[in-house]
């Protein structure tokens, strides 16, 4: 079997060539909206005199086409590297895009009615690069972890064959290249969409499933956390210092989408912490605003200890369609047992609101199952999700102090540490009608996390309620 060919290499060998001979050739770059160019543009206006080319005759519906070229219009027209770029626009006809694809409507995402719209869209560029004489034509597409990078460039390579110019290899993905258009597409405050462009991805955003030995799963993630593009990626720093450990990814919330919705999650749980009191409205409005941007998210409110108002603001949270609270007590410097707390579990439990309690930190006994045991025992009816199997790092007390009707947990950050025996004691002590998958994004990938959780070797049956179920029951969707 050859090998697989390193694209990002091959462009990366291309641009020394250039530099050695001092040459900068020109380049038409297929561009399918502003994020995707982004991190392009930049590594590569250095190298090439680029022309932009915006023909998408897929995207759907016609004024999501003109909200993205106006994007890229506007990216274009702000960013420094970008002076000398041109752009063209082809003309709006969504009935190229349809005959390109008839007969293939019904392949799911990701199949060959994706290659027969890779392959329109580039060979408008090949057409326009050999009859504007440029010396490369390429696209952005391949930025896209939902792209095939390896067919986009096999099509490029037949193309250039058949127009007579080369094809720039390209794989901008890798090296940090998807990371870095995420940081400029925060930079930039750039519209990021949430499916790919055509009807077909727009329709099918409404339900993804994950696959694992032939079996298809409906998935949630039942613990992620989500923050505005200006503070995400110190926020996102600062929780890996707390807790010593590498994040996988930053907290921004279209990244949580694309890389969850890539692996095939259907839901996400989504929140952030409040320190302060005074910083719980304007969480609580940002995480509103991003379920109502994000279809699959559900939202949790922030509180605080300090909340004078209790049932003012439970009003306000549930006004804005939020499903419950989340608490990190050692974040916020509250034990969960708190007197000052009791009204407010009260207050959840009469409008059978969930409360997502972090739990468990050997550093803390702020956070310590025993706290959460405490209430219960005044609070049975309480409904709860007891984070990290009841436990981070405490999971052994956890399973000797909590259990009961309404204690659900979730698996993350747990099962990067704990061995499948392990995990499955936990597990099978709180139950897996009570179990819940979680990722605890960004510091886990939901591929990662999905590796770790299929390795605990469950039935389907299993599966099935553990990561979506006990979701959709816990927070009645």
């Amino acid at each position: 079997m050859a090998n697989k060919r390193n694209y990002a290499k091959e462009l990366n060998t291309l641009i020394e060539t250039f530099t050695h001979e001092e040459k900068r050739p020109t380049l038409l770059l297929h561009a399918c909206c502003a994020p995707c160019s982004s991190a392009v543009l930049e590594k590569l206006t250095a190298h090439f005199k680029i022309t932009v080319l915006f023909y998408n005759p897929n995207i759907y519906p016609e004024a999501e086409y003109q909200k993205r070229e106006a994007e890229l219009k506007r990216l274009i027209s702000e960013m420094p590297c970008t002076k000398e770029v041109a752009l063209v626009d082809l003309p709006y006809v969504p009935e190229e895009f349809f005959t390109a694809v008839r007969g293939l409507e019904h392949i799911p995402e990701g199949g060959e009615r994706c290659f027969a719209c890779y392959k329109l869209r580039m060979e408008a560029a090949a057409k326009y690069a050999a009859g504007h004489h440029f010396d490369f034509f390429t696209t952005t597409l391949s930025i896209s972890p939902l792209k095939n990078a390896q067919k986009l460039n096999e099509i490029g390579e037949a193309l250039a064959e058949e127009y007579g110019v080369p094809h720039l290899p390209s794989d901008f993905k890798k090296q940090e290249g998807y990371k870095r258009s995420i940081q400029l597409s925060a930079d930039y405050n750039l519209y990021r969409q949430d499916f790919c462009g055509c009807v077909f991805s727009k329709k099918g955003r409404r339900r993804r499933m994950v696959k694992h030995n032939g079996v298809l799963y409906r998935a949630a993630d039942a613990h992620a956390h989500i923050y505005p593009g200006k503070i995400a990626e110190k926020a996102t720093e600062n929780v890996g210092r707390f807790y010593d450990l590498p994040m996988a990814e930053v907290g921004l919330p279209h990244v949580l989408n694309e890389e969850g919705t890539a692996v095939g999650f259907d839901k996400f749980l989504v929140c952030s912490v409040a320190t302060k009191v005074e910083q719980v409205g304007s969480i609580n409005r940002f995480i509103a605003a991003k379920c109502e941007k994000y279809p699959k998210f559900v939202g949790l409110g922030a509180w605080h200890r300090d909340i004078e108002d209790v049932e003012k603001e439970l009003n306000e949270i549930q006004a804005l369609g939020l499903h419950g609270i989340k608490l990190h007590s050692d974040f916020q410097g509250f034990a969960i047992d708190d007197e000052k707390m009791l009204p407010v579990y009260k207050a959840c439990m009469a409008r059978d609101l969930p409360i997502l309690f972090h739990m468990g930190d050997a550093r803390s006994e702020l956070s310590a199952p025993k706290k959460l045991a405490n209430v219960l025992e005044k609070l049975p009816e309480l409904k709860c999700s007891a984070a990290h199997l009841g436990g981070y790092q405490r999971w052994d007390e956890a399973k000797s102090c909590l259990k009961g009707a309404n204690v659900w947990v979730d698996t993350s950050s747990s099962l990067f540490v704990l061995n499948p025996d392990e995990a499955r004691r936990s597990i099978e002590h709180f139950g897996m009608d009570k179990t819940m998958f979680g990722t605890d994004f960004p510091m886990w990938t939901h591929k990662k996390e999905l590796e770790r959780f299929f390795a605990l070797a469950y039935g389907e049956e299993e599966n099935r309620k553990m990561l979506y179920d006990n979701f959709e029951k816990l927070f009645k969707l």
